[in-house]
């Protein structure tokens, strides 16, 4: 042993630092899969999210066009009313007081 005084001191330190590399690497292995995991959940949450603003981008197009339709007939409603104020006043004016079968006959269409 007196040839080799240093190499059992050399031999432990050697273990130490390939149990402390070892030891190192389980961490960035275990931290490397919590990444991972979290990636997956925020990309399924980002999914989701995306999945949920489409389905609301196409309801507010349905929205849209409803509006568009009770807007347009809400139009014509107008100009039957405003037609038939217009009959009813000339027939009020002139002194005839009931209203004419063309008239129901423009509300009924």
């Amino acid at each position: 042993m007196p040839y080799f005084p240093d190499a059992l001191q050399e031999a432990e330190e050697s273990k130490r630092r390939c149990d402390w590399a070892f030891t190192e690497r389980d961490k960035i292995v275990r931290e490397r899969e919590s990444i991972r995991t979290l990636c997956d959940k925020l990309r399924h949450e980002r999914d989701t999210a995306v999945s949920k603003h489409i389905e609301a981008l196409r309801d507010m197009d349905e929205l849209k066009k409803h509006k568009s339709e009770a807007q347009k007939e809400l139009k014509d409603v107008r100009l039957v009313f405003c037609v038939l104020q217009c009959i009813l006043y000339f027939k009020i004016t002139n002194g005839i007081l009931k209203i004419s079968c063309f008239i129901w006959q423009v509300v009924l269409k």
